[in-house]
């Protein structure tokens, strides 16, 4: 089938702005493979005015499996006609210094070099962002390498494969459908991702540098970060995220809710209960600075202290320890200068050293509430006290079972 290419011209005015030529023109070939650049359109058309510089175009195509290259103009738009068929085996574009806009099209493999992109309502098999520039700057110095980022917009598309190879300043995904989005390691930098708008993607792989990826109103199926990935800022808002793997402490810079979060469920598909833990017990510690209720957050420092949230359960060892020094020394102080204390079987109320160790003996069994009745205490203030390490003591077994269930038991 023959290509029809239906082209308004723009040119570009003293003053530097973009204008339209009026008259429209029509391309028609029968050829498979068709290279866009300005010369070959002042070849196909020998009337345009060679004065008039010819920087950009809007088209309109209608083809079947057609191989098109589009490259070195300012700006160009290309859209199919109506209900018409725009079948693209293979488009590549090329050198667009301002930025070009695709829409409409279906399209096999799409090449983009050097170029701000945006592609709508198209149905793309394998996008690629770079791919040529990655390579030809394999080998090359640093200071020799390209390191200019570009913006690319994707709205209300589907593809089934998205690679992008260079520095990225803007990256918009909009209301579209990726099967597999990957940035390479060859990136380097991408300042700004914003995902949103009900844009599905199946698996999303990350091995750049991220400034800033904002995700709102979204689904992720599965998302892949590797050893290089590093992110500045995350935000999550509204959206689903099924399954992330290799997220860690180090993958975010700026640590917030959303980072812990998204490391915890990384470590619970491999099955880490280190990590697992860290990400919870700093995910609750951070939502503890944030909350504003006094006795909320009183309670939270106390468990934070006491058992690190139930992800530290030798903080409950350590806590129990203290308790039973601390109460050792009330026994013993009562005994020696108040009224009461502690009473042997002998009627003997405990004074001295030997005081102080039949002291710490009576605490530990009141704490563990294995008392044997060889010692009790006398007056209101021990009495008083035993009731409150007993109280402890009951606590405190039972969340020092939580946290090893918490930090050591199955968290799938």
């Amino acid at each position: 089938m023959s290509a029809i290419i239906e082209f308004e011209f723009l040119f570009e005015t003293k003053d530097k702005k973009l204008s339209a030529i009026e008259k429209k023109y029509q391309l028609r070939t029968k050829e498979n493979y068709l290279t866009i650049t300005p010369e070959f359109l002042y070849q196909s058309f020998p009337n345009l005015n060679n004065n008039e510089k010819i920087v950009g175009f809007n088209a309109h195509i209608e083809c079947d499996r057609l191989f098109l290259v589009i490259k070195e103009f300012t700006y160009f738009t290309l859209q199919k006609f109506g209900l018409s068929n725009a079948d693209v085996a293979i488009l590549k574009v090329l050198d667009i210094s301002d930025f070009f806009r695709i829409n409409g099209l279906s399209v096999e493999r799409f090449d983009i070099e050097r170029s701000n992109s945006l592609i709508a309502n198209c149905d793309i098999q394998e996008l690629n962002i770079g791919i040529a520039t990655n390579y030809e700057n394999i080998g090359k110095d640093s200071s020799e390498k390209s390191q200019d980022p570009f913006n690319t917009d994707i709205r209300e598309s589907r593809i089934y494969k998205t690679r992008l190879f260079v520095p990225q300043k803007r990256v918009n995904i909009q209301n579209s459908n990726l099967e597999k989005l990957v940035f390479e390691g060859s990136v380097k930098l991408v300042e700004d991702l914003h995902i949103w708008e009900n844009t599905t993607i199946d698996m999303f792989t990350l091995k750049s540098y991220f400034r800033k990826i904002q995700i709102e109103n979204s689904t992720l199926g599965k998302i892949l970060f590797t050893k290089n990935t590093q992110i500045e800022t995350i935000n999550i808002e509204s959206a689903i995220i099924e399954n992330v793997h290799n997220a860690n402490a180090t993958t975010f810079i700026n640590k917030t809710l959303d980072n812990w979060l998204l490391i915890a469920e990384s470590a619970k598909n491999s099955n880490n209960s280190a990590l697992y833990s860290l990400a919870n017990f700093e995910y609750l510690k951070l939502e503890r600075k944030s909350n504003k209720n006094f006795l909320q957050k009183l309670l939270n420092i106390s468990m934070e202290l006491t058992s690190g949230y139930g992800y530290r359960p030798f903080r409950t060892v350590i806590s129990s320890f203290l308790i039973w020094i601390l109460f050792a020394i009330l026994y013993w102080l009562i005994s020696e200068y108040a009224n009461g204390g502690l009473r042997l079987l002998n009627g003997e109320i405990i004074s001295g050293l030997k005081g102080f160790g039949y002291a710490a003996y009576f605490s530990l069994i009141t704490f563990t509430t294995t008392s044997f009745g060889d010692i009790t205490p006398v007056g209101f203030w021990a009495k008083l006290i035993a009731g409150i390490q007993t109280l402890l003591g009951i606590i405190f077994t039972s969340l020092f079972i939580f946290a090893l269930t918490k930090r050591y038991g199955s968290f799938k």
